[in-house]
């Protein structure tokens, strides 16, 4: 009977764990998806910066490079898309 009660204890106390994990996972899903995207930022960024590296640009001003590059691009996106976007939502 003891066998029987602690392997019951032991089944309820994984899958509680299971359960509050899950429910961590969840609240944090955004954070999770924050880093994620930070990570394929860096590594798609990466090549780039050994680029600049290898010609003597230091890794601060080059990281600083490709981020200006980043928001100048998604502020041409932005400046070409709004406008027609915005034109056919009226008609």
């Amino acid at each position: 009977m003891r066998d029987t009660a602690r392997r019951a204890f032991i089944a309820t106390v994984v899958v509680g764990g299971i359960v509050v994990a899950a429910l961590a996972l969840w609240k944090l899903k955004l954070l999770i998806a924050i880093l994620f995207f930070a990570f394929i930022i860096a590594a798609a960024m990466r090549p780039g910066v050994d680029a600049l590296r290898r010609r003597k640009v230091p890794r601060g001003l080059g990281i600083a490079i490709h981020y200006l590059g980043l928001v100048a691009v998604l502020g041409l996106l932005l400046y070409f898309v709004v406008p027609t976007a915005s034109e056919q939502v009226q008609e």
